[in-house]
């Protein structure tokens, strides 16, 4: 490619300078230095990271110097990989009629780079000089940033006489998170990746150009043609089988090494080094960052922690006029999509404009298009860039944790993504003073709709927490006092506190928890009892009791969480507290039924005494399994079915037998309908079907939803579909394949 300052030529790209002020987050992850790795040529050096210790920096140059003969510093160092390996070849569909483009004229100075690019081919052996061919292109410059030149060939006409090559690439989420947990990575890049594969000799020929100077033909694979992505990615496939999701991701032409451990980098460079010499394929040494803690993988920031925004990329979406037609609001979504996993409801903030590109003949952007295009461009900035506090991201986590304590739920982290909060979390919330004093302001909150605590939490350093919790039970004001209490303990042992102030307006549940008032309510004592347990814990926990004018926060809050509507689960759930699950008995017996032993064997690995006992429990052990102390039985084309004792076994049965939905059926429908008990399937997916799938299968088994989250299909789109749930008062949610 040119590099060449062209500063005569008229058609010079004109580049904006936009002023940042605040620091780009993924500079500090990409301090490099230069390093020789030759010393014959003091001028061909490499990157590495310049803030690794003495020793590794030492070991990692040592590696690059004894590796040097897989970088490539011109053109005619490239040597292509053998055609018994791979090659390309076009395939061009039988009786495909040969297109002549006729000559495109420069100017002198445009004349004069596009001279210097063929200089360099020619001497490199990537292309030849061509007589009579059947097939012929015109060169195109195209500008780069910087004032500099590209130049390209246009095989537009012979792309659309190709057959698409469905070799699939690999998918960008995926390998973004596996990369994402690892130490160190190198990000390497191949020198001319494409010109390092052959071009079948009976194809090359098709792949001429013509300039001021002659036609030429390529003999190697060149930019710009329809499959050459799928080609080299089958190279990448072919080499590095035996390595990829260990220590090499590859997407077309870019490679990361990932080390887990900071001592196993130079092994794993020697082993990719090993495999690239084995192909003789060449690197670029000017973009090979090695060493580095993170840095941009496909659009991404890669880190330690996890995966972050590209801030180019959240400027660019940020720097976007409206769309005037159609391709800029494909422009726009293309975007949005690069961004989606870092935008909360993706989908349902793009879907004006996906209605938009559904009548590709006309164009129309209204009010409701350019409303959604600016709430996009906040919610980006709040999405994609907004760093919480240490305070509200353990709120956040415990909301979450609150949502699904009453469910028999098991959630498995998503590493790149959760394992990134975590890390984050525990690195900023450890840093607060656990000696300092934590203050604690609460209160409770009982009205009609239900009962509701608020919490105010001020830490040593400044940082200020306010926590809403709505309790799944009715609660008197002085239970949801001491569940406010116990909140903010929990809260503090967290964050590593030591020394803790709570401050109540309850004077009974102040005196109660100092031992000045005598406590005769039963569960007012365990209250107390579960207090006087995390006090344990900390060094200093004292108890004042302040005038509720000096409580509004907390007051605030509180009526906040009690106001807030809940979803009702009806059946025998065991409704539990959501912080201090005071009504669950700590010490109660386990059920002495046919389930017993195999939750002691898959719990404890704990068999019976009897042999032919054990041998039976050990051989049905296979087909259950436990999931958050509840036990499951395995099926082979059915879901995991739920084991219940007996007491809850004669509930369900009289409710399928007699309940509100019931039909007094006969033993075996009744079995039948209890193993099956679920929705069913739809072979025709239609706006009509799913309106009756829905109604009953949802609304007359388990009454109105409050949200009916779906994908953009059209069959939930349609006016009818709309209608039905509008009359329902449902809530309608869309949301993506990828990100739901």
């Amino acid at each position: 490619m040119v590099q060449t300052d062209l500063r005569a030529v008229k058609r010079k790209p004109s580049v904006e300078v936009h002023a940042i002020q605040e620091e780009d987050p993924a500079r500090p992850l990409l301090e490099k230095v230069s390093v020789q790795i030759v010393p014959e040529h003091p001028e061909r050096v490499t990157q590495i990271a310049a803030d690794l210790p003495s020793e590794l920096r030492e070991q990692l140059v040592s590696c690059l110097t004894k590796n040097q003969n897989i970088f490539a510093w011109t053109a005619s160092e490239i040597t292509s990989v053998a055609p018994t390996i791979m090659d390309h070849r076009l395939n061009i569909l039988p009786g495909t009629r040969p297109v002549r483009q006729k000559w495109r004229y420069f100017s002198t100075e445009q004349d004069k780079i596009i001279r210097e690019e063929i200089n360099k081919l020619r001497l490199a052996g990537q292309i030849r000089e061509v007589q009579f061919p059947t097939w012929l292109a015109n060169v195109v410059l195209v500008p780069k940033p910087g004032g500099k030149w590209r130049v390209c060939v246009d095989f537009r006409d012979l792309n659309k006489a190709c057959p698409k090559d469905c070799y699939p690439l690999p998918r960008i989420d995926q390998l973004v998170d596996s990369t994402s947990v690892y130490e160190l990575i190198c990000m390497m890049d191949a020198y001319q990746g494409y010109h390092q594969i052959p071009l079948a000799l009976e194809d090359q020929e098709k792949v001429s150009f013509v300039t001021s100077d002659g036609t030429f033909c390529y003999t190697v694979m060149p930019f710009g043609l329809k499959n050459a992505g799928a080609t080299y990615q089958r190279l990448m496939d072919r080499v590095f089988q035996h390595q990829f999701g260990c220590n090499v991701e590859v997407y077309v032409d870019d490679i990361l090494i990932k080390s887990k451990k900071v001592e196993q980098l130079t092994e794993d460079m020697e082993e990719i080094f090993g495999t690239l010499r084995q192909y003789d394929l060449k690197l670029n040494p000017n973009k090979c960052p090695f060493g580095v803690k993170g840095g941009c993988f496909l659009s991404y920031i890669v880190t330690e922690r996890g995966i972050e925004a590209n801030p180019a990329k959240v400027r660019a979406l940020q720097d976007m006029a409206s769309p005037r037609n159609v391709r800029e609001v494909q422009k726009l979504v293309g975007k949005i999509t690069l961004l989606s996993r870092f935008i909360s409801h993706s989908a349902e903030r793009s879907l004006p404009f996906f209605k938009v590109l559904r009548w590709a003949t006309r164009f129309s952007w209204d009010e409701k298009c350019e409303q959604a295009f600016t709430e996009l461009k906040y919610h980006i900035l709040k999405d994609a860039q907004l760093r919480y506090s240490s305070l509200e991201k353990l709120a956040l986590a415990l909301t979450l944790m609150a949502q699904f304590s009453e469910y028999d739920i098991q959630y498995q982290l998503r590493t790149a993504i959760k394992a990134q909060a975590l890390a984050d979390f525990l690195t900023e919330v450890t840093g607060q003073d656990s000696d300092g004093v934590w203050k604690i302001y609460v209160d409770d909150s009982s009205t009609k709709e239900g009962s509701g605590v608020g919490v105010k939490l001020n830490s040593p350093l400044g940082d200020t927490l306010q926590l809403t919790v709505k309790l799944q039970i009715r609660a008197i004001n002085n239970e949801a006092e001491y569940e406010a209490i116990l909140a903010g303990l929990q809260v503090t042992r967290h964050l590593g506190a030591t020394r803790v102030i709570i401050h109540s307006d309850s004077q009974l549940v102040d005196q109660q928890i100092k031992g000045t008032f005598e406590i005769r309510n039963e569960r007012l004592k365990r209250y107390a009892e579960a207090v006087g347990k995390l006090k344990a814990e900390f060094q200093e926990v004292v108890v004042q009791k302040v005038p509720r004018a000096d409580n509004q926060r907390a007051d605030y809050l509180a009526k906040l969480a009690s106001s807030l509507s809940t979803w009702e689960v009806e059946g025998p759930t065991v409704r539990e507290l959501l912080i201090s699950q005071i009504d669950q008995v700590a010490h109660a017996d386990e059920p002495t039924d046919w389930r017993t032993p195999l939750i002691k064997f898959l719990k404890q690995d704990v068999l019976p005494e009897n042999p032919e006992q054990a041998k039976v429990v050990r051989r049905r052990a296979a087909w259950f399994v436990l999931i958050v102390e509840a036990l499951y039985k395995r099926a082979f084309s059915r879901p995991l079915l739920k084991c219940l004792g007996s007491d809850e076994a004669d509930y369900v049965l009289r409710e399928i037998h007699q309940g509100c939905c019931g039909n007094h059926t006969g033993g075996r429908t009744l079995v039948r309908k209890t193993l099956l008990a679920g929705g069913g399937a739809l072979t025709n997916i239609t706006e009509k079907n799913i309106l009756k799938f829905l109604w009953q299968n949802i609304v007359c088994r388990f009454g109105i939803p409050c949200r009916l989250v779906s994908d953009n299909g059209r069959q939930f789109q349609g006016w009818k579909f709309q209608e039905w749930c509008k009359g329902l008062s449902i809530q309608q949610a869309f949301t993506s394949v990828y990100y739901p």
